[in-house]
């Protein structure tokens, strides 16, 4: 893995900025959270992948149930419930009248326990939650007893790593995980995917970065793990920007999901019901 800067546009904010960023699915949407306007921003592209053809279409105020700052977002596969993080140490859950959109309403939160978490991620079938610790360098794993369900989370493994990491993310299945940290980033290997407690002690890889950054405050990627989008305070320009990089990675393509089954023979039917 080595980052290539390809594009990039300036985000326009007041005060100290932008942290966390997602991009939806199909490239065609990017959310931006700005931490202490408590506002997340969305950006539509009208080419799938290409920031450079990014149009601020609408914001999402969070001020009712952050009164400080919030620092990431998730959705789920489905792109009808988004997840924030804040200085408070909640997760709120927000549920969308149409996948990644702004009409929302608050349905949960959640009390993490965790001191100001600068991040979330969350295993595909949302049996997993993941934060990081804003004052700590430990990342902590969450199990839910019933997937989807917040109130259902207890926490279930803390993991120490080099130092305080504004934002992580799972790659390769869950097999990897990214530490964005000031100028690096930092992979990690999991020998069973979205186990924290098989996380390696060290980190195995720095990733090659351009350094022309003088801080980073979040990243994602897009599905195929090819593109990189990181957000910057890039010190010669004097402005936050969005950046996107080329990864350097083959195209990954998790296995698909399983297929349906259409019974012709019923006795089987019957034995495996």
């Amino acid at each position: 893995m080595s980052f290539e800067l390809e594009k990039q546009f300036q985000i326009v904010v007041a005060g100290d900025g932008p942290s966390g960023v997602r991009i939806t699915p199909d490239g065609t949407r990017v959310f931006i959270v700005h931490r202490y306007d408590r506002y997340v921003k969305q950006y539509d592209l009208s080419t799938p992948f290409d920031i450079s053809t990014a149009v601020l279409t609408g914001q999402k105020s969070i001020s009712t149930t952050e009164n400080t700052g919030i620092f990431d977002i998730a959705f789920s596969p489905s792109g009808m419930n988004m997840y924030v993080v804040g200085s408070s140490g909640k997760i709120t859950e927000y549920a969308l009248d149409a996948p990644y959109s702004f009409t929302a309403t608050l349905i949960s939160t959640f009390v993490t326990g965790v001191s100001g978490p600068r991040t979330i991620d969350i295993d595909p079938d949302f049996s997993k939650i993941f934060l990081n610790d804003g004052n700590n360098p430990y990342v902590r794993e969450f199990t839910l007893s019933d997937p989807w369900i917040l109130a259902t989370a207890t926490l279930s493994n803390t993991k120490t790593v080099r130092s305080i990491f504004p934002q992580i993310r799972f790659l390769d299945g869950g097999n990897s995980l990214l530490a964005c940290y000031a100028y690096d980033i930092l992979k990690y290997q999991l020998s069973t995917p979205y186990d924290l407690s098989t996380l390696s002690s060290e980190y195995t890889e720095e990733v090659p970065y351009n350094m022309m950054a003088s801080s980073q405050r979040g990243f994602c990627f897009s599905p195929d793990q090819t593109m990189a989008f990181i957000v910057e305070y890039v010190q010669s320009l004097a402005g936050f920007y969005l950046r996107q990089y080329s990864t350097g990675y083959s195209p990954y393509n998790p296995d698909p999901p399983p297929t349906s089954v259409f019974w012709t023979n019923f006795h089987g039917l019957r034995e495996e019901i």
